[in-house]
Formats: structure tokens, sequence, C-alpha cells
């Protein structure tokens, strides 16, 4: 939504509530004494709060995502902890042809099952996505990104920009990423309802505890299509130019090995990899509601475990508001790593939920969702089937039922 356009009804809306809490699966970065990776169940208490929505000013708006919570395990004293994540927008109108955006987006947690709509408060594409973390530590994220856009004309728009990422897990094992990209691409408005055009980005990423860096080059085009005032379909399809340096280990000869004792090294690798570039959504807004589907396929600095690689994700989210009183809600998607730097075998998760609120009276909400994830690594070598259960109570001011998705 641009800053100009109609802002009624907007507003920022602010939330808390508390309610009970059932994790499978919790899987910790660390081994039992038989040497098994840990899963642990557990149920308790989480607190929550946050701020959701939009703030319109002459010139621009502003609009803000911010969810923090507490929760206490019975069972599971280690999990205890806390969760934020923050991502704020601003688009401001420097002049009639000139706009300036900026997004921040932070926060800590150390779940896979991090706020509404799993990986919706960071870019899954530069940053990180909760939702193909592999084990349930703390990681921490920042990344700020600016852009200015130009129009040229009434229907030529360009818009230049940057973005710098870093991200940090507690767990030394895990590797972290310090990224940043330059990104510019053009938008030319053939009619009222077809938008085309082209971009380009690149794209830096090292990883400080680990050996490696990537420099990726991305190009291609872009479509935008409105076909009435409900649906909406965006595009963008290139390609990408991917060189990456890691570490392989090798196999020493016989003779050298017969006079270090060493049977295996390491060496450093120099590669480049070309790969498809890709993102797709199709959107559909209803009176009392929202549908969107979402394709993306491009590099990706990975999940702590998996560096430089391919990441496939997709996934559908339905919000309806219709009914007096409640607001439902469903998720569904899937995520795939599949490795260009390192040996081994893709990940490949599944991940799904339902949730719903119900208004009680005096801004109160009765709350459940319902979430589960599977994921196996390496061909099946290292499996998880996680779920997640909450239900309780949410105070919201609003005239709608506050909705999970």
């Amino acid at each position: 939504m641009g800053p100009m356009a109609s802002h009624k009804g907007l507003r920022i809306r602010p939330f808390a509530g508390v309610m009970g809490v059932y994790d499978s699966q919790l899987t910790d970065v660390t081994l039992t004494p038989n040497g098994k990776v840990p899963e642990v169940g557990a149920y308790g208490v989480e607190a929550e709060g946050g701020l959701l929505g939009y703030k319109a000013y002459r010139h621009g708006i502003v609009g803000i995502n911010y969810r923090g919570d507490y929760r206490n395990y019975v069972n599971g004293h280690f999990f205890n902890g806390m969760d934020h994540l923050l991502a704020v927008d601003l688009r401001h109108q420097i002049s009639k042809h000139l706009t300036l955006a900026l997004q921040e987006s932070l926060g800590s947690y150390a779940r896979s099952f991090s706020g509404p709509a799993v990986g919706g408060f960071v870019n899954p594409i530069l940053v990180n996505n909760p939702a193909a973390d592999i084990f349930d530590g703390r990681t921490n994220y920042m990344s700020t990104r600016g852009d200015v856009t130009v129009e040229l004309s009434p229907r030529l728009s360009v818009d230049l920009g940057g973005m710098g990422f870093v991200v940090r897990r507690k767990a030394p094992i895990l590797a972290g990423v310090n990224g940043y990209d330059a990104h510019a691409d053009t938008l030319y408005r053939v009619t009222r309802h077809a938008t085309i055009g082209g971009y380009y980005r690149f794209t830096h990423y090292d990883f400080p505890n680990a050996f490696g860096a990537a420099d990726v080059h991305s190009t291609g085009t872009e479509l935008a299509y409105r076909f009435n005032k409900a649906w909406e379909l965006s595009v963008m399809a290139g390609i990408s130019r991917l060189e990456a340096q890691s570490q392989t280990q090798v196999r020493i000869d016989p003779v050298i090995a017969a006079i270090t004792g060493q049977t295996e090294g390491f060496i450093a690798t120099h590669r480049v990899n070309y790969v498809p570039d890709l993102n797709a959504r199709l959107m559909r807004v209803f009176r009392n509601g929202s549908f969107q589907v979402n394709y993306s396929r491009t590099v990706n600095p990975g999940n702590g475990i998996y560096l430089t690689s391919q990441y496939e994700t997709g996934g559908a989210v339905y919000s309806y508001t219709g009914l007096h009183h409640w607001n439902f809600g469903f998720e569904g998607g899937y995520d795939r790593y599949s490795s260009l730097t390192q040996a081994i075998g893709p990940y490949r998760g599944v991940r799904g939920g339902f949730g719903f609120t119900r208004d009680l009276s005096h801004n109160l909400y009765l709350t459940f969702r319902g979430d589960y994830r599977r994921y196996d690594v390496n061909y099946g070598f290292f499996q998880r089937d996680q779920s997640r259960l909450t239900m309780g109570v949410n105070w919201s001011p609003g005239d709608t039922p506050l909705s999970l998705w």
C-alpha cells in the first residue's frame, strides 16, 4: 500500500494475553549420555503482548508488527525464556515523484514456532526463517533496508536500495551470517491492471564461525497483474550467478598419510553455479478475509547447519472474519534446502496450522492455535515431528475479532 492511498480505519492495535501451551519434541543443541539429540515434550504457561497495525500521517504511513512473550514450562525449565519479534515499515513521500521506504526487522527467538505465520517477521530469502530451523536454540537477527523510488512518469518508476543483515546463534556449533545487498528495479505500468519490469540484485554473505562466503548476482523480469478489485498476482523470474567459497573434506594420498598419520584433510574450494531465482504471490482480498499463496526458489545462506543453499519454499495463508465474533485462520507450506557447497543431503520440511479467536466481551478474546511441523535431514537420517498447542485469553481493543494471521 502506498503512502498516498486511503488510510480509513488504519490504526495501531495493542494486544496482550495469557495461555496454556504444549510443545512436543523440543530439540536442544546438545547430546544425551547415549549420544542422541534430545527431544522434550513440555507444557506450561505463556504470556504475550504486542502492537500490530498502521498509522498514517500527512506525507506517509508507518507500520509496526511487534510480538513478545514469556513462557514457563512445568517439566522443561531449560526451554523457559522470552521471544521478541519486531518489524517496522516506514513510507514517506519526499516529493510528488520521490518516495523513501525504510524497513527494520529484529528479534530474538528460541523455538521454531515463533509468532504467527511462521517466518512472517523476517525476510525468508535473505535472512533466516524460523520454519526451517532444526534446533530450538536461541537465535538473534537484525536486518535494515532502505529504498528510494523515483516516478519518472505516471507509468514508469525506478527503485534503488540496499539492505544489511546479521544472524547470530547462541550455540557455537551453528553458523551465524553477515550479509548485505544492493538492488535496483524498474517498473512500467502497461495498463490499469498490468505492470512489467526488470530487476538486478547483488548479495554477499559470509559465516563468522564457519569457513565460507558467497557473492550472488541475480537478474530477471517482474510482472504484476490485478485481475479485479480482489485478485492480484505478482511474479519475479530470473537467474542467479553464485560464486561461493567453502571447505571440503578430502582423503590424503596413502604415501603422505604413512608419513603424517593423517588420512583425511580439508581444502578450500571455489565454485560457480547458476540457479533459478523465482518468487511468486497470488493474493485474494475478501470483504471479510484474505487468501494468499506464495512460492520462492532462490539462493539462501542457510539455517546454521546448511550454509550456502538453494532454498525452496511455498505455502498458503487464509484468514476469515465474516462470522460475528469469530476469526478463523489456516496456513500450510513446505521448506527445502539443497546445499550448493556441502556434501549433505537435503533438508525437507512441511508445516501447517489452524487457529481461531472468539470475541467474549469488553475487548477480551478466547484464542486457540495449533501448529505442526515435520522435517527430515539428509534423506531421513534425522527426523522430527513437532507440534504446538496454545489456548487462552487475549485482550485487544477493536471492532473486529483479533486475527491470528
